[in-house]
């Protein structure tokens, strides 16, 4: 919405219309965390792109350790020394970033978005999502959302 409004203010060019669209497929291909993996092994780049798949979302950092195809203790090593963070902290981040995903282009409940991301405990889906984003998901989707 608030992308839509911006377009009806701005100049009726070429431009302005398709910096819209390109922000539309933007947000309609979801969430990318690709950034933080420069410099990681491509076995790990592999599992960590396929950690956005809502079963492996849903079952968590055992996932990651199964898609990376290597020891836990040896991805945990990987990780933090190419990525900076542990596993946990990686697949919190996959997570969340999909709940925003959702939040932002659907109007699905809350507490459902938080099920699909894999968190069961609702406190600890609010505690990681405002500490991610600085506020709670439902003041997120009041101001980011394009549903």
């Amino acid at each position: 919405n608030h992308a839509a409004d911006r377009l009806a203010a701005a100049p009726r060019d070429r431009l302005h219309f398709e910096h819209f669209l390109l922000g539309v497929f933007a947000e309609l291909e979801g969430p990318q965390d690709e950034a933080g993996l420069a410099g990681a092994p491509d076995w790990l780049v592999e599992a960590c792109r396929r950690m956005r798949e809502p079963q492996a979302l849903i079952e968590g950092v055992p996932a990651l350790f199964r898609l990376a195809g290597r020891s836990p203790e040896h991805v945990a090593r990987v990780m933090r020394a190419t990525c900076g963070i542990t596993p946990s902290e990686h697949v919190n981040r996959q997570r969340i970033a999909q709940a925003a995903f959702q939040l932002r282009m659907t109007s699905r409940p809350v507490t459902a978005i938080a099920m699909d991301a894999g968190y069961e405990n609702l406190s600890h889906f609010f505690h990681v999502f405002r500490r991610l984003h600085g506020m709670s998901p439902r003041r997120y989707r009041e101001r980011l959302s394009v549903a």
